[in-house]
């Protein structure tokens, strides 16, 4: 089985599964890992990561919506200019999750 060994690059302490990982701090392990965090420094070479093709543009107010709805961004699909995610895009995919409460508006009277 291969052994991968990484380089923590993080600025500050992390939790990790085998406890905590401090700046600099050496690991390895027998599956590769795939985080901005961990620099590969030897062992075998970990397979492409499926994600090292750019991630789409993602507008300021899709980023702000993103987060005040709890929506991954990058999992969603843009439909904006070169793919790009807008906000009304991370709208739709906020209200197709499972449990999702339906959009209201005010009633007029």
């Amino acid at each position: 089985m291969p052994t991968y060994r990484y380089r923590f690059t993080g600025d500050a302490p992390k939790e990790w599964a085998r406890g905590v990982l401090k700046p600099g701090d050496e690991i390895e392990s027998d599956e590769p890992l795939y985080n901005g965090e961990l620099e590969h420094i030897g062992g075998a070479e970990p397979p492409p990561w499926k994600a090292d093709v750019a991630a789409p543009e993602v507008t300021e107010a899709a980023a702000e919506a993103a987060a005040d709805l709890g929506v991954a961004p990058e999992a969603v699909q843009g439909s904006g200019k070169e793919g790009r995610v807008t906000k009304k895009d991370v709208q739709a995919a906020a209200a197709a999750e499972p449990g999702a409460q339906p959009e209201t508006s005010p009633k007029e009277g």
